[in-house]
């Protein structure tokens, strides 16, 4: 008998990781009870789904009365901490746990988790494209799109589950322990939820803490100037460190990636196509991983040859009048937006904009004045954007995605890039950041008969 069946297990929030993780609880035998504060169409249905399944469910709140014989909680990663039902269950002494932890207790393969600010979404499937070339049985979940707990029998013993992990699911793990963690990067991001940066890094660092010497903590070197590393214990990870320095254990020297343990070398020129310095950082951390799991060089060469990038960050859209349409719609903090900027030499008309996180944009003002000829604001932040951009370059606002691509394409001269590169959340004007980049991109192709164009 498992550890679940007959277990009263309460589920908070019912996205897709919520929905995942009750459908397995209620097939390892779980008394299951689940509940989110909404109450739309596609709720309700699932709502009858899993009633008839056996479930307890409550829509539109959280009621304190679904915690009476919960024994485990299983939280999703878009509820907030501050739920009083889950501050309840903390002081019932109820245990508190994600869907990552669920799914790690129930998952014999290996595991590489990726986290950080910017660039989890890309290193993650480069991770799976680089390992399969090396013959390595791959597939991909967590916080990119299929929940965890729906992946942990997709591949065998012998593969691996190269999982994107955000703060959020980090914050209630228990056990759950990578074989390779990778911890890209950390900026201002979801200052909404997190009192200071130094919290926000914290939550991220939970990735190494259950670490043990068999396993690896790979670092971008800016990390481990911010001080964070993983906690000093006699049973410590092996630590990797890549960047641009000397004391790096994978350095990147021009268009070269060269380690010193091993001593490999890896050129780069003719075989990435990702815009940008900071995705020539992304490819070291997949090699790094590839590394960790056995992976010979031409096999690592072979699945950065194959890689083309992926929709919304800094993706060509089209070329119209001389004027190139970048769709970087996946740039939702001011980091992201920094380095679409100096990704592009030409003169920027660049769209900003939407939900505000309480992220401070005046780190951004140096990369503006040097490269935006004019910026079109959109959604709730453009007071804010204008008042920090005001003094810096031409400001013009825009009530929709439309009205902004025009004002761009007014604005820009043969040579410039109009670029979609927001800073911002979406949720005030779109679905998800894929919606408004989607959005983006038909109003392009609307413009003018050009073909259709591929990103890089």
């Amino acid at each position: 008998m498992n550890e679940l069946t007959d277990k009263t297990v309460l589920v908070v929030g019912l996205g897709a990781s919520g929905e995942a993780a009750a459908r397995f609880l209620l097939g390892r035998g779980a008394r299951v009870a689940a509940t989110d504060s909404a109450d739309t169409e596609r709720l309700r249905t699932l709502k009858a789904e899993l009633v008839h399944a056996g479930a307890r469910l409550e829509l539109g709140g959280h009621s304190d009365s679904f915690l009476d014989g919960v024994e485990l909680v299983v939280l999703s990663p878009g509820v907030p901490p501050s739920v009083p039902s889950v501050r309840l269950a903390d002081e019932r002494g109820i245990p508190v746990i994600s869907e990552l932890e669920l799914a790690f207790r129930h998952c014999a393969a290996r595991i590489a988790a990726i986290t950080g600010t910017n660039g989890k979404t890309t290193v993650t499937r480069l991770v799976r494209t680089v390992l399969e070339a090396g013959g390595i049985e791959c597939a991909v979940a967590g916080n990119i799109g299929e929940p965890f707990i729906e992946q942990i029998d997709a591949v065998g013993t012998n593969g691996v589950l190269a999982l994107e992990v955000s703060s959020f699911q980090l914050e209630r793990i228990d056990l759950f322990r990578p074989d390779v963690g990778v911890l890209l990067n950390v900026a201002p991001d979801h200052m909404d939820r997190y009192a200071s940066l130094d919290e926000y890094a914290r939550a991220k660092m939970r990735l190494f803490e259950n670490q043990v010497g068999a396993d690896v903590a790979v670092l971008h070197e800016s990390v481990v100037e911010m001080g964070l590393r993983p906690r000093r214990i006699a049973d410590e990870p092996h630590l990797v460190v890549y960047g641009e320095s000397e004391t790096c254990d994978l350095r990147l020297v021009g268009d070269t990636v060269i380690g010193r343990r091993p001593k490999r070398r890896y050129r780069l020129s003719g075989v990435w196509h990702l815009l940008g310095r900071h995705n020539l950082h992304n490819a070291m951390a997949a090699i790094a991983v590839a590394e960790c799991f056995g992976v010979d060089d031409a096999a690592i060469l072979d699945g950065l040859r194959r890689f083309r990038g992926l929709p919304h960050r800094l993706e060509f859209v089209a070329q119209h009048t001389g004027v190139h349409y970048v769709n970087d719609s996946k740039a939702t903090n001011v980091d992201a937006v920094a380095k679409a900027l100096d990704a592009i030499a030409s003169p920027v008309v660049l769209i900003a904009g939407g939900l505000d996180k309480n992220l401070d944009f005046e780190p951004l003002r140096p990369a503006v004045r040097s490269s935006v000829k004019m910026l079109v604001l959109i959604g709730e932040a453009a007071q804010k954007l204008e008042r920090v951009f005001g003094a810096d370059v031409h400001c013009v606002r825009a009530g929709s995605i439309e009205e902004a691509v025009e004002l761009g394409r007014n604005a820009a001269q043969p040579g410039d890039t109009v670029l979609l590169s927001p800073g911002c959340a979406s949720f005030d004007m779109f679905r998800d950041y894929a919606e408004r980049g989607d959005r983006f991109k038909e109003c392009v192709k609307a413009m003018s008969a050009c073909p259709e164009a591929t990103g890089t």
